[in-house]
């Protein structure tokens, strides 16, 4: 590649940047690099950087290769109507018509490869040059690229997304439209201890993604070949001493950037997978294999406790197998917040089952007390659903004022809901849900949030510490992070309003995780929402938050309301018709009233 000339060097990466397919030249176009690009695509082809049509076999690729008007010529050639087909309707057409005619020619003796060989001809002729890059070579620059900047590393060979963003992110910062904090690079651990883990790591990520796109599309038959694959990958790599030792002596943190913790994601996943097919029996051998280590993905286990007792009470009938896993996962200290409860939960409601005789065995498990939700109900005229289509939408009390039609105006649900707080006296009010904890947890611990530790920071391009989502970010920060909160406590309002006026003037713009820069509005909202909820509710939220960041950041309420003038706050949830609070939602709230925070759902 160094040795190519600058403007080849250009061009490949023009083509790297775009999706893993055949480009017709007729769509390279690039004058910025050169009118006449044929000498630098010849370039890359002679030492083996990308293919051109001399190595393109594949009908349905050619096909999808054509514009939609030689794909229109080339099925008239075929007596196929052509009018009222979209081109990827042609294409299945085409290579269906190729089917018939092969499934003709074969009963007849002849050669049924012919037919497909003959159209290819005929389809290659519409183009004047197409061009791909080599996978293999490819690979090695998406490889340069994870090294780079393993922590925003997606690998997708389908879309050709692997690499791309990366390269991106640094055009946004040369341009100077992306701002990344200040601090330092403290690497002591590598990743990577060879080039094969690097390997297997890049296979790990292109198999989740293959395996995400059948679960989002539904194919669940081939997304249980592809844990099968994962399967004998785990084997594999659990028989494979070296690697183990590796990933036990990386920090706890650093192990989600290994193939065997994403294959172990992927089992999770699997978990699903044979759900789907009813094979609960195999659902729970697999959570019981997951459970029986404690080296990858531990943020899991809790779901994975309750999956496990989910399926021996639900689906294979073992109510006391149940109410152990439970008791098992109750006493897992990595078992936190909303799964704790879900696990609590569900042995109250095998224990209060009549038939079963097991009250007695209720208080063997223990959940702080949770208080009792306070609601409210409002009613409002929903716009009929064939007229939205965008979710449920509210005809706004203003619409239909005056008796003219014509006044309609529509709103989302908890626009809506703003509408009814708003004349209850909370003038102010943002639909911003966990943004507001998270920014607020970003104004007032962005230095101990971009503070120098070993690892927490491996490239220049982190909008956060590798140890956030980690039990190592509280426990390695725990006496900065105390004192921080003990100081927010005893401030007053307007020294918490300088400290978070401070941050927002020295940082605004750059990136950090969860701090929404925009969603928040403006400097102005922030400090009156500081001003009404003070430093005790303030420093409360935050502890909450920073001791736990991975298993609070979701399940705060959606709206957060208040009045300037009397400094009233109110944090409520809102629910539609027949939808019910989630236990992290039930937790948040309880834990907001407990605070002294006036919390709600309005149903």
């Amino acid at each position: 590649y160094f040795v190519f000339t600058e403007n080849a060097k250009k061009l490949y990466i023009r083509m790297f940047s775009r999706k893993l397919n055949w480009i017709p030249l007729s769509k390279l176009n690039y004058p910025e690099i050169a009118d006449d690009l044929l000498p630098y695509l010849q370039e890359l082809i002679e030492n083996g950087l990308i293919f051109c049509d001399d190595n393109l076999f594949d009908l349905e690729e050619v096909l999808n290769a054509l514009s939609a008007p030689d794909i229109k010529l080339l099925a008239k050639s075929y007596h196929m109507v052509t009018a009222v087909c979209q081109k990827g309707q042609l294409v299945q057409e085409l290579l269906k018509k190729c089917q018939q005619m092969s499934t003709i020619t074969s009963m007849f003796g002849s050669n049924s490869g012919g037919v497909a060989k003959k159209m290819l001809v005929k389809a290659k002729k519409f183009l004047n040059g197409i061009y791909k890059l080599r996978p293999e070579t490819r690979k090695v620059f998406v490889r340069v690229m994870m090294l780079f900047s393993v922590v925003n590393t997606s690998v997708d060979e389908d879309s050709g997304n692997g690499g791309q963003g990366q390269l991106f992110q640094m055009l946004m910062v040369n341009m100077g439209k992306v701002i990344y904090p200040s601090y330092t690079v403290d690497k002591v651990h590598n990743i990577f201890q060879e080039r094969e883990d690097v390997i297997r790591f890049e296979e790990a990520l292109q198999l989740e993604s293959d395996l995400l796109h059948c679960t989002l599309r539904g194919s669940w038959d081939k997304a249980y070949e592809i844990y099968l694959e994962v399967e004998e990958k785990s084997k594999l790599m659990e028989a494979n001493e070296s690697i183990t030792k590796w990933n036990n002596d990386l920090p706890d943190f650093l192990r989600c950037y290994t193939a065997s913790s994403v294959i172990n994601r992927l089992l999770s996943i699997g978990v699903e997978i044979l759900q789907r097919r009813k094979d609960f029996s195999g659902a729970v051998d697999l959570l019981r294999r997951l459970l029986s280590q404690t080296t990858y993905n531990c943020s899991h286990r809790g779901y994975w406790w309750e999956r496990l007792a989910l399926n021996l009470d639900a689906h294979l009938k073992e109510p006391l197998e149940s109410l152990d896993a439970v008791a098992q996962g109750l006493s897992d200290s990595y078992v936190r917040i909303g799964h704790r409860y879900a696990l609590y939960l569900r042995a109250e409601n095998i224990c209060q089952r009549p038939r079963l005789k097991l009250n007695d065995k209720l208080q063997e498990f223990h959940h702080e007390t949770v208080e009792e939700t306070p609601k409210v109900y409002i009613e409002g005229r929903v716009l009929h659903q064939d007229v939205s289509t965008n979710g449920t939408k509210f005809l706004t009390e203003e619409s239909y004022a005056d008796g003219n039609a014509e006044d309609m105006t529509v709103c989302g649900v908890e626009e809506y809901v703003m509408g009814y707080y708003k004349k209850k006296g909370y003038p102010s009010g943002i639909h911003a849900e966990g943004s507001i904890v998270s920014t607020l947890f970003g104004l007032f611990f962005w230095d101990i949030i971009f503070m120098t530790l070993p690892d927490a920071f491996h490239s220049p391009f982190q909008a956060l510490p590798l140890d956030l989502y980690s039990d190592s970010f509280y426990s390695r920060r725990k006496d900065v992070i105390e004192e921080r909160l003990v100081k927010l406590a005893q401030s007053s309002v307007e020294d918490l309003q300088i400290l978070c006026e401070e941050t927002w003037s020295s940082h605004e713009g750059s990136q950090c995780v969860g701090l929404g820069w925009e969603r928040v509005r403006s400097l102005e909202s922030v400090k009156e929402i500081i001003a009404c909820m003070g430093g005790n509710v303030l420093s409360g939220l935050l502890a909450r938050h920073a001791r736990c960041p991975r298993h609070t950041r979701s399940g705060f309420p959606d709206l957060t309301l208040w009045n300037p003038h009397t400094g009233a706050l109110k944090i409520c949830e809102v629910k539609g018709p027949g939808d019910r609070l989630s236990h992290k939602q039930i937790l948040w709230i309880d834990y907001l009233i407990k605070l002294g925070v006036d919390a709600e759902v309005c149903h």
